[in-house]
């Protein structure tokens, strides 16, 4: 059965699967203090903290890992299990990256914020089952959307193609991605030299190209944060949307999401035990030094300043160049990195009265091709289900203070010109930016074999590369190429 939605699905997927909840509650609202507050505060509270104790101020493990989010966490937990000591260094003072979830204060229930659901494979029912934390099938409520533009508030008659539109469209992409870009299903960029050129077009183009015109609102939701939907390169939209997804969204081969009762980041809570002190938390990187018989990292922490010798290096961190700071690049390293642009992406929690709790608000723009939102923008207001809760996330195509990203939001509400529709702002409880997401480099690169050049960097200087960079935002996919990487590491320890 097509589960279809408008507001949101990536691989955090903006539409939030349904919670049930008490009655809803107001909280008072304070804007100043609000757009004071949440700069980038309140992504650090939504995870608890790692135990803090007393450290050596020299560390020696096999593996140092740079970055706690989704692929960092993995490779410690599977090199642990091999039987090899791990060091995680992550710069916030939580652990899971984009996996982020807020507890309401009132009821308890949580809202994730950043990875809402997670595609189920094998793997991932694996490592979940390692950790102790159990996964339930997700199923999208059906929700009300009204279609504004939040540019003005006023309403828009959008584009709304049918169920059996949509379902046909999608089986003409499966049908397209498998006879021309299956490739694409392989772990990481593996892309022939005899690629489609049409991979390298806007995804706009691509999508008129193939008479796609149906899936465009789907696909608006799902790839949020990848920038301008018409003008992002085709090849990372694919990516990001192949045939497992499909599957997933419409029901077929046993494919489906999955969620964690009780919050996402339950999961990370779950490895911080399994991890305890390996992993530094606030940790900013001084320098890293590397050799052919060891790497040495220094990172200052709240405990001091401790410096990490080890076998090999791990960067699961967003492999942009302002992120390799302190280290000791060489030429190629160097013009790999150099390439790679950011989208920005945030995420968070506000509280509204005078909107249902089951109603969505959702972004659309009176003169575009089916009427998606272009960026900047603030992509919908989806409920939580409970305490007049909505979720919502904002994208730009380039980086953005988050102050701004919240004015944004906050000007989107007060501007709102809705018949028979009166929203006020009554909290905003916490926003998180992604910033650097969805890294991603010019057609000509990828025509060039900048993947292959970035793929030709593992193992070089005793240095590995994992994450979404390689892959694509879905954590399950991102564990299958972290999985492979640990692999290799291991062969050469």
């Amino acid at each position: 059965m097509l589960q279809t939605f408008k507001g949101g699905v990536y691989h955090m997927l903006g539409h939030a699967p349904q919670r049930n909840g008490p009655e809803p509650f107001l909280m008072n609202f304070d804007r100043r203090k609000a757009l004071r507050l949440l700069s980038l505060s309140g992504a650090a509270a939504l995870v608890p903290n790692l135990a803090k104790g007393a450290r050596p101020t020299a560390i020696n493990s096999d593996v140092c890992i740079l970055g706690g989010g989704a692929s960092g966490i993995y490779a410690a937990i599977r090199l642990m299990q091999l039987g090899y000591t791990v060091t995680v260094v992550e710069k916030n003072g939580y652990i899971g990256g984009h996996t982020q979830t807020y507890y309401d204060p009132i009821t308890g229930n949580p809202i994730d914020i950043g990875v809402v659901v997670f595609l189920q494979t094998p793997l991932q029912e694996n490592y979940f089952s390692a950790l102790g934390v159990s996964s339930t099938p997700v199923q999208f409520a059906a929700s009300p959307t009204i279609d504004v533009d939040f540019r003005t508030g006023q309403p828009v008659d959008a584009y709304s193609p049918t169920e059996a539109e949509v379902a046909a469209a999608f089986l003409k992409y499966l049908e397209l991605y498998n006879s021309r870009f299956s490739f694409l299903n392989e772990n990481g960029y593996q892309i022939p030299s005899n690629a489609p050129p049409e991979l390298f077009l806007p995804f706009g183009d691509f999508a008129a190209l193939y008479s796609l015109k149906p899936l465009l609102p789907t696909f608006a939701g799902y790839c949020q944060g990848y920038g301008n939907l018409f003008a992002t390169t085709a090849i990372y939209i694919l990516k990001l949307v192949g045939p497992a997804i499909v599957d997933a969204i419409l029901g077929l081969n046993g494919a489906a999401f999955v969620n964690i009762p009780g919050g996402n980041s339950l999961l990370y809570k779950s490895a911080a035990k399994v991890l305890g002190d390996a992993v530094l938390l606030n940790a900013a990187i001084q320098s890293v030094t590397r050799t052919a018989s060891q790497v040495q990292v220094t990172v200052d922490t709240p405990g001091g300043v401790q410096t990490i010798t080890s076998a090999r290096l791990v960067v699961s961190f967003p492999q942009v160049l302002s992120n390799f700071q302190g280290f000791d690049l060489d030429s190629m390293e160097s013009s790999v990195f150099t390439q790679f642009s950011a989208y920005y992406y945030g995420a968070g929690v506000v509280q509204l009265s005078g909107l249902a709790q089951t109603e969505t608000l959702n972004n659309a723009a009176p003169n575009t091709p089916a009427n998606v939102a272009l960026p900047p923008e603030l992509y919908s207001f989806f409920p939580a289900g409970f305490s007049q809760l909505f979720n919502v996330k904002y994208g730009a195509v380039t980086d953005i203070p988050a102050q701004q990203a919240i004015g944004s939001i906050v000007g989107d509400i007060q501007r709102l010109d809705v018949p028979d529709l009166s929203v006020s702002l009554t909290g905003f409880p916490v926003y998180s930016s992604h910033y650097p997401f969805a890294l991603h480099v010019p057609p000509a690169s990828l025509e060039s074999g900048f993947y292959d050049d970035f793929q030709g960097l593992q193992g070089h200087n005793e240095t590995y590369y994992t994450g979404a960079a390689l892959q694509t935002h879905n954590s399950a996919l991102i564990w299958n190429q972290t999985e492979a990487m640990v692999q290799s590491l291991v062969a050469g320890l």
